[in-house]
């Protein structure tokens, strides 16, 4: 098993079709399928699950995805952090961040902090809390920009100041608070809510103090 052959097996994984494949990586039909027979037997198990018109990953495929994924980043971020060293750079930071985070990544500091070191590269990685926390434990990344809760004690952790949560209703709805910027929980009461499941035992909890079922 080999860089190579891991960069086929992805590839044919996101197309869904050795045919469709093989025209991504500019190659004939036939290498791509005894490339992928190789690793197979090599493994010693069924990756894909060949149709007439499409392939499907079996179980072991599916691990397989996975870890060819981190392998394939981590072998393309080295690359690019040998090629800056080449270069006269002094090195890359690789960032993962949750997708609402474009105000911490864009703060002055950051912008500060490019402007006094330009030999610093940037890599971010966009993903949820449970994803960029995965990907901080097994190295891919060196920062992890999340939301809380999570289990803080596995990482140094700097808490950024806390952002309100936003009630969003339609003006059908009887306004909870007329005139007023902020709410009370206990104005939530016989609100019907949507709410985000990572926050929902949190909400739950803040409800219970306030001696409100939320609905």
């Amino acid at each position: 098993m080999d860089i190579r052959q891991l960069t086929y097996f992805m590839v044919i994984a996101e197309e869904g079709q050795i045919t469709a494949a093989a025209r991504r990586l500019h190659m004939a039909q036939p290498p791509l399928s005894q490339q992928m027979k190789a690793l197979e037997e090599e493994l010693g198990v069924q990756l894909l699950q060949r149709e007439p018109r499409s392939v499907t990953l079996t179980d072991a495929g599916e691990i397989l995805y996975r870890r060819a994924r981190q392998i394939l980043t981590l072998t393309d971020s080295t690359r690019r952090e040998i090629a800056d060293f080449k270069n006269g750079l002094r090195g890359t930071l690789s960032i993962g961040t949750v997708s609402s985070s474009g105000s911490v990544i864009l703060r002055p500091a950051l912008r500060q902090f490019h402007a006094s070191h330009r030999g610093i590269r940037f890599e971010i990685y966009d993903g949820n809390t449970f994803r960029v926390l995965d990907m901080l434990g097994k190295g891919l990344i060196e920062i992890g920009i999340v939301r809380t809760p999570f289990k803080q004690d596995a990482f140094d952790c700097t808490l950024l100041p806390e952002e309100p949560m936003v009630l969003a209703y339609a003006d059908t709805l009887a306004d909870p608070s007329p005139g007023q910027p902020t709410l009370t929980i206990e104005q939530l009461q016989g609100l019907p809510l949507i709410l985000y499941r990572r926050f929902d035992q949190l909400f739950h909890d803040v409800c219970e103090a306030h001696n409100l079922t939320p609905n």
